[in-house]
């Protein structure tokens, strides 16, 4: 199992918004709540790390999909440090391949589900100032909703104005390197737990050699594919793969890595997918 130091780990890196959210409902629910500023949004279930295969091989491996089955609603949730990792035309095919994945064949399009694509972004990709940005689809000619019930948000975490609403206190939430100065109550005990318990840090142990694993199948699957389609038997994934085979080998050999190191390789993988 992975050895780190996740004391200054935040929300707004991979690892620790995964953990925090997987199997756990009310913590993804207030973000999802937060987000959409609707506090009568109830989740049933959540997904970490859902991986979403395409035809075309370009897969996907989302960071949260959390479901409500009752109202046909899912909520695809994205950290993103990166400015080439939040692109509006990656929100774009995360809103293709869910969509593909979900509609079963025979399955009338009217039937697909409302579904919200919400990128946490640490830099104002933008460049606009707000803390949050809101998209659909709609006429050209009247400004009326198009009605295809697809949303992509995009929340600025780069957004220094210190505000004491809920949109502000989980923007705050998310910069937060110490626990205790975090305001939402239901983040701040999660974060808590994975920050001073044993249980904490094994789990989040865990959720690296899954992410690891993870990443290992994909960069094969993507040497295989470029190899196919160029005539290359690695292709650009043979670089990726190396270094998770690196880091893979340490980890086995009891070896301990900062969460920098740790992030550090992660976050090279997700920009390169």
């Amino acid at each position: 199992m992975a050895i780190i130091d996740i004391s200054n780990l935040r929300l707004l890196d991979d690892l620790l918004f995964a953990v925090c959210c997987q199997e756990n409902i009310p913590c993804t629910e207030i973000i999802i709540q937060t987000a959409l500023n609707n506090f009568n949004i109830k989740i049933e279930s959540v997904k970490i790390q859902y991986h979403i295969k395409s035809l075309q091989e370009h897969s996907v491996y989302l960071d949260v999909l959390a479901i409500d089955t009752k109202t046909n609603q899912y909520f695809n949730i994205e950290v993103q440090r990166s400015d080439e990792g939040a692109d509006v035309k990656r929100a774009r095919f995360h809103c293709s391949i869910i969509d593909s994945n979900l509609l079963k064949t025979s399955t009338p399009y009217s039937k697909l589900p409302t579904l919200y694509v919400i990128f946490i972004t640490e830099n104002d990709i933008f460049g606009r100032g707000l803390p949050i940005y809101k998209i659909e689809r709609k006429f050209e000619d009247n400004n009326e909703p198009f009605g295809d019930c697809s949303y992509i948000i995009y929340i600025n975490t780069s957004y220094n104005k210190e505000e004491e609403t809920p949109l502000g206190k989980m923007i705050h939430d998310f910069k937060c390197r110490d626990w205790q100065e975090m305001k939402i109550e239901i983040l701040k005990n999660r974060v808590k737990f994975f920050k001073t318990t044993e249980g904490g840090e094994r789990q989040m142990g865990s959720m690296i050699d899954e992410i690891t694993r993870q990443k290992v199948e994909e960069a094969m699957a993507k040497g295989r594919a470029e190899g196919r389609a160029e005539g290359r038997a690695e292709g650009r994934a043979e670089g990726q793969l190396n270094l998770i085979q690196k880091i893979t080998n340490s980890l086995k050999q009891g070896e301990s890595y900062t969460s920098e190191d740790i992030l550090h390789l992660l976050l090279k993988l997700q920009v390169a997918n």
